[in-house]
Parts: C-alpha cells; sequence; structure tokens
C-alpha cells in the first residue's frame, strides 16, 4: 500500500480536457519555499545576524531571529531537489522561457529603483551591464544546470546504482571538506549534486528515505533547532556562524532532504495551486535584483522604528503584497511571452 501511494503522488493525473495536473502536493511545496525564501531574506538578508549585545538584551526575540533563519535557509535545496526528482527534460523553448521571465524581472526591479533612487550602492545602477547577470544568482546557477541535465540524465540512467551511490558519497564528502570551492552551496555544480541525489532517492527508494511522514517532520524539526542553537552559541563565542546556514552544510542538506520527503509522502490535486506554483519563482525576482536595495530600506525602517509586534505584522503585510503582486505581474508576463512565441513560431 505504501509503494503504491508513492507512485500515486510521483505522477499526474488526466484531466477531462486532456490535459495533465501537476501534483499540488509538490506545487505547495514549491509556494511554501518561496514563503521562505521570503522569510529569509526579511531576516538575516536584510537586517543582518543578532550581534551579541542584542541577544544579552533580547534573548528570546534573537533566538527567533535564528531560527527563523534556520527554518527557511532549507528553500534553494528544494527547488533543486524537486525538479532532480521529476527529473528535468531539457527543452530550447522552456528554457528561452525562463531567461526571458529573468529580463523581463529584471527590467521590472530596475523600474522599481530607478523610480524610488534606491539601487544598491555595490550593485549596478544601471540596465545594459554584465553585472545583470549576477543579479540572481539562483537563475544562473539553475540555468546552467538546466543545460547540464541531459547528460546528468544519461548518467542516472545508464550507471549501475552502486557507482551513482559512489558518486554522491564522494561529492558530499568532498563539498563539506572543501566548501569555499563550492561556494557555501551558491554553486551550479551543488545545484547537480541535489539533482542526483534527488533522482536516486526517486529511482532507488533507499531505506532512509521511506520513513512516516512524521519521521521526516521530526528530522526536520531536529535539525532546525539544532542549528539554531549551535548558530546562537557560536554568535556568542564570536566563532563563524554563518557556515551554518550554507547551503552545503550537511545539516542544511539533511533538513532541506526531509522537509521535501514529507511533501512527497502524500498527494492531492488542486488548480488554484498550481496555477499559483507555476509563477511562485516570480516572488524571488521581484523582490530581489535592483529592488533588493529598495526592500532592504523599508524593512530596516521598519525595524529600528516599530516594536517586535508591529514589525511582524508590517513585515508578513509587504511580504504577502510582494507575493500577490509578483503572481499578477507574471501571469501578463506569461501572456506576453505565449504571444510572442506564438509569432515566432508561426514565422518559422
Amino acid at each position: 500500500m505504501e509503494k503504491s501511494s508513492e507512485n500515486k503522488s510521483a505522477t499526474t493525473v488526466q484531466l477531462q480536457a486532456g490535459k495533465k495536473l501537476r501534483d499540488s502536493n509538490m506545487e505547495l511545496l514549491r509556494i511554501v519555499c518561496m514563503i521562505f525564501i521570503l522569510m529569509m531574506h526579511f531576516d538575516f538578508f536584510f537586517l543582518g545576524r543578532p550581534s551579541n549585545e542584542m541577544i544579552s538584551a533580547q534573548p528570546a526575540s534573537s533566538f527567533v531571529r535564528f531560527l527563523v533563519e534556520a527554518i527557511s535557509i532549507i528553500s534553494v535545496n528544494v527547488f533543486v531537489l524537486i525538479s532532480g526528482w521529476y527529473g528535468i527534460r531539457a527543452k530550447t523553448s522552456r528554457l528561452w522561457g525562463l531567461i526571458f521571465q529573468y529580463f523581463f524581472f529584471v527590467l521590472i526591479t530596475y523600474m522599481i529603483a530607478r523610480h524610488f533612487n534606491a539601487f544598491d550602492p555595490d550593485g549596478p545602477d544601471t540596465l545594459f551591464t554584465m553585472e545583470v547577470l549576477y543579479l540572481y544568482w539562483f537563475v544562473t546557477a539553475y540555468i546552467l544546470l538546466y543545460i547540464f541535465t541531459p547528460a546528468l540524465n544519461v548518467f542516472v540512467e545508464n550507471a549501475p546504482k552502486r557507482q551513482l551511490q559512489f558518486v554522491l558519497v564522494g561529492f558530499y564528502v568532498f563539498q563539506t571538506l572543501c566548501g569555499k570551492l563550492f561556494y557555501g552551496g551558491y554553486s551550479p555544480l551543488s545545484f547537480m549534486g541535489l539533482y542526483l541525489l534527488a533522482r536516486y532517492m526517486k529511482l532507488y527508494k533507499p531505506a532512509w528515505t521511506q520513513w512516516p511522514r512524521w519521521c521526516d517532520m521530526l528530522v526536520y524539526v531536529g535539525m532546525t533547532l539544532l542549528i539554531s542553537v549551535a548558530a546562537m552559541s557560536l554568535q556568542m563565542h564570536h566563532l563563524r556562524v554563518m557556515d551554518l546556514y550554507a547551503y552545503s552544510c550537511p545539516l542544511v542538506i539533511v533538513s532541506s532532504v526531509y522537509f521535501f520527503l514529507f511533501f512527497t509522502k502524500f498527494s492531492f490535486h488542486n488548480r488554484f495551486v498550481n496555477w499559483v506554483a507555476t509563477s511562485c519563482l516570480a516572488v524571488y525576482l521581484l523582490h530581489c535584483g535592483y529592488a533588493t536595495q529598495f526592500f532592504k530600506q523599508i524593512v530596516q525602517q521598519w525595524d529600528s522604528t516599530l516594536g517586535t509586534s508591529s514589525f511582524v505584522l508590517h513585515a508578513v503585510a509587504l511580504g504577502a503584497g510582494i507575493f500577490v503582486l509578483a503572481i499578477c505581474i507574471d501571469k501578463m508576463r506569461l501572456w506576453l511571452w505565449n504571444v510572442l512565441s506564438g509569432q515566432f513560431s508561426r514565422a518559422r
């Protein structure tokens, strides 16, 4: 029965209209991860991690900050695990669609920054510059992963199980010992490791992936608390903290894997969830890039002028506004892309 349930959650169902409906459990996971990315950016990225003075004066609220970062740091890894779970079937049209979405939001965020004169002092302030390629590290890393997936898929489909295990163990041992070479996981090479790990879990279903859902969530919660407590302790002793919050940190990877596995073990289908999830990358694209400094200034101002509860309410409202606005803008972008790609196809 358990195996049958997994197979059902890993496939799509046929609609009466003849279209396939995505697994909404996994689409919901995309949405949750995008909410996590907003939380993560509103926390350490915009405000910096709590100082020792802050920890001494407000230990409870400081711990919550460390906890929020630990809860949300898994989001990028989980996005890549989802891609590996289903396997990317690279198509030129999809790649061009992703690139179009990228530059569409580069233009949007540039107009926001230009209108409010809120460019990052350390970033570009003109639209046509090579630095634009570095505004969204996730997108550029994911595009390179996308380009390499045909080769990764051939390897997974033809390599014996033991050989794939050898590659994965060797990769993660090397990444753990030589994390700087992988830029803490901010690297397409780290994405490739996660992609192969997800393919391995999907194809071979090792015993450690077959635990009940509550066990998966327990591991995630345990890892999250461990990271939070350890990070706060390291901060208080003036030791390296951010290594614990690196995407390549083994604790973060374990946390990411089991949070991901939790969502693979139930299944439902909902058109609205799928409709929203199709555009959830836009949430990241809208509040980052050229617009980073604009939103960062808002959050920092609230942090310095509002009380804790009022700040949380304002931050939640801003996050919800960014999310809804990004989805609406991306639906217009999708319409425009369909029109342009349709005209290009007819022209050919």
